[in-house]
């Protein structure tokens, strides 16, 4: 399928998740669904895949560049998304000019029910760097 198809299904955009979205998280969202790869599921007509969910990179500085979006509109858009059920950050990234990965969830379909749990979000992967009490290095470090 063409990279410039997404698929989106009427359930998704009339529920109340969706409804309640910020416009800067709805707007963060169908980007977010740009970026996805879609194959039609065999067998189920005008079904489809998502072939790279869990893969999606948004950066903050595409967000900023491309969408006009400050680093404070892009995280709160994330987090709403995260905390609605939409979006869970797989990776989180930082050094190494490593970014964030998302994958889209499903769980928004169960928003305002006692079925739904939010994702739970990744922790930091470098608490203890540079110079901060407890690290196993440099001038803080208990072992000098």
């Amino acid at each position: 399928m063409s990279t410039k198809t997404i698929v989106i299904y009427q359930d998704l955009i009339k529920s109340e998740a969706f409804l309640n979205l910020s416009r800067k998280s709805t707007q963060v969202y169908l980007l977010l669904r740009c970026k996805c790869q879609v194959k039609p599921i065999k067998g189920k007509q005008k079904k489809y895949t998502i072939i790279n969910n869990g893969e999606l990179i948004f950066t903050y500085s595409e967000a900023k560049d491309k969408y006009h979006l400050s680093s404070g509109q892009f995280k709160r858009a994330i987090d709403q998304l995260t905390e609605f059920g939409f979006i869970q950050i797989k990776s989180v990234g930082g050094l190494n000019n490593t970014s964030n990965t998302y994958k889209l969830l499903e769980n928004w379909k169960n928003y305002g029910t006692d079925k739904f749990v939010p994702p739970q979000k990744p922790e930091k992967r470098y608490s203890c760097i540079g110079f901060q009490p407890n690290n196993k290095h440099g001038k803080n470090s208990k072992s000098n």
